[in-house]
């Protein structure tokens, strides 16, 4: 009762935080009814299948964190749905009351269900352990709050097996009845030997037991490796949903991030996955600008700056928090490499431009953004040169039509891009396939000093600092 109690107080913290995020009832309403009631719940379940219990993503990346999350991932419904069945569909078992010499098929098949689960959560965790703690092979430094998750999951089941094993020395079970809690004859095989009064020891350790039971399921809230088990499954289903159900409506709020935003950012643990595959981490070799690192310090200040406290004393001196980071979400250069290998099935590339106006919102963004703003309004492009300078890549071109591929009418427009006109370093690029275009006979044109910048540089941030810049 305690645990569900702190449960609840910790969900209602977490609860309050989307609350004050960007929504509106009756899209979030339309949106998740349009995708129960529609060809897309199919899909839900084949994603539930292949990438939640399955972990579809992790097999190409890591096999034995594969197996480890596998594991963990079968190892948990199953417990609950053999618990649940237990409870529904047969007659409560107590270790006290056997006197027979055999149990009854329903019985039996739920120790071994029991055991056969509750070991494969427990060798999942091991292996968890043994990445993190022998191997080493987890990209993030180890915090306190992920040796507490560890603990957690696996401490109850350790202590179950051990409250099992005493139950059976202290009642005496016959083989052929504690043959099939597998798990717990075995480990009552190897603890027998010392003697210990078990009837002293069994009532205390499945009070223990309890605790653990009760920690586990009060900490969920408060712990991320822990409420990840909540999110995920969320993310899968409101991935699927249509963006207009995350609509920021009419009402006024003070979280400049939508509800899907903020629930993705929950559901990132920081696994590393992101962190070998970003193309900018190889560079620079700093943890706290890819997805994980920065997502986490970003949820950190929202919780400080947006949770209770800051609801009733403001977000303060929280505030300067976002100095330090201010520059990350610009330094991504949205490949979206990481959203294809996501465990958690974030879709990272729109979440990055989520915060970069989140950012701007709050006023901690690069200055430079600004002067690119005027730029941009200035000449339309981000180099600062003339408009009438995009073309000059032409004339290096050994054939030059008259038209300089300039038409007034064509069937396709070609656009160029900043770079491609701007730098000379990529201008083969163009000069290549206006040439390909031209040898297939293709009716097209170029814009020229007509062209204007796309406002990919700007993307997240191209309003807000245009606004800014315009009331300037």
């Amino acid at each position: 009762m305690l645990g569900a109690i702190l449960f609840f107080i910790g969900l209602t913290l977490r609860l309050f935080i989307y609350w004050r995020g960007q929504w509106d009832f009756w899209a979030l309403v339309r949106g998740v009814l349009s995708t129960l009631f529609s060809q897309k719940i199919w899909e839900l379940i084949k994603i539930t299948v292949l990438d939640g219990i399955l972990q579809r993503r992790l097999f190409g990346q890591d096999k034995l964190r594969w197996l480890m999350k596998v594991l963990i991932m079968i190892g948990y419904p199953g417990i609950l749905i053999a618990g649940h069945l237990k409870v529904e569909m047969m007659s409560q078992f107590a270790f006290r009351d056997v006197t027979a010499s055999s149990l009854s098929i329903s019985d039996a098949l739920f120790a071994i269900s029991f055991d056969l689960f509750g070991a494969m959560i427990l060798m999942g965790e091991l292996i968890a352990i043994y990445r993190r703690f022998v191997a080493r092979s987890v990209t993030f430094k180890t915090s306190s709050g992920d040796i507490l998750a560890v603990n957690l999951l696996g401490g109850w089941f350790i202590l179950r097996f051990f409250c099992e094993a005493t139950s059976i020395l202290t009642y005496s079970l016959p083989t052929s009845v504690a043959q099939y809690w597998f798990v717990s004859f075995g480990l009552s095989k190897i603890i027998a030997p010392l003697g210990l009064p078990w009837s002293s020891l069994n009532y205390p350790l499945w009070s223990l037991s309890g605790l653990f039971l009760a920690a586990l399921v009060a900490f969920i809230p408060y712990n991320k490796k822990l409420w990840h088990i909540i999110t995920i499954p969320v993310v899968m289903f409101i991935n699927l949903m249509p963006k207009e159900a995350f609509a920021p409506g009419s009402r006024k709020v003070s979280l400049p991030l939508s509800v899907k935003g903020l629930i993705a950012l929950d559901s990132c643990v920081k696994c590393g996955s992101c962190v070998d595959i970003c193309p900018l981490y190889t560079q620079t070799k700093q943890l706290e600008i890819t997805m994980g690192g920065f997502f986490t310090n970003l949820r950190s200040f929202i919780r400080k700056a947006y949770g209770l406290p800051g609801f009733f004393l403001g977000p303060g001196k929280n505030k300067e928090i976002l100095k330090e980071y201010s520059e990350h979400p610009y330094l991504c250069t949205l490949c979206g490499r990481c959203g294809t290998v996501c465990p958690a099935f974030i879709d990272t590339k729109d979440l990055r431009i989520a915060t970069r106006e989140f950012m701007v919102e709050e006023g901690e963004y690069p200055p430079l953004m600004n002067r690119l703003a005027e730029t941009l309004e200035k000449v339309h492009n981000i180099v600062g040169d003339p408009p009438e300078d995009r073309p000059m890549w032409v004339q290096a071109l050994s054939r030059v039509p008259e038209h300089m591929f300039q038409k007034e009418k064509a069937k396709v427009v070609y656009f160029v891009g900043c770079v491609a006109s701007y730098f000379p370093m990529t201008k083969r690029i163009p000069q290549s396939f206006v040439q390909i275009l031209d040898k297939a006979g293709v009716d097209f044109t170029i814009l020229g000093g007509e062209e204007w910048c796309c406002g990919f540089p700007m993307i997240g941030g191209l309003r807000l600092c245009f606004n800014t810049t315009w009331k300037k």
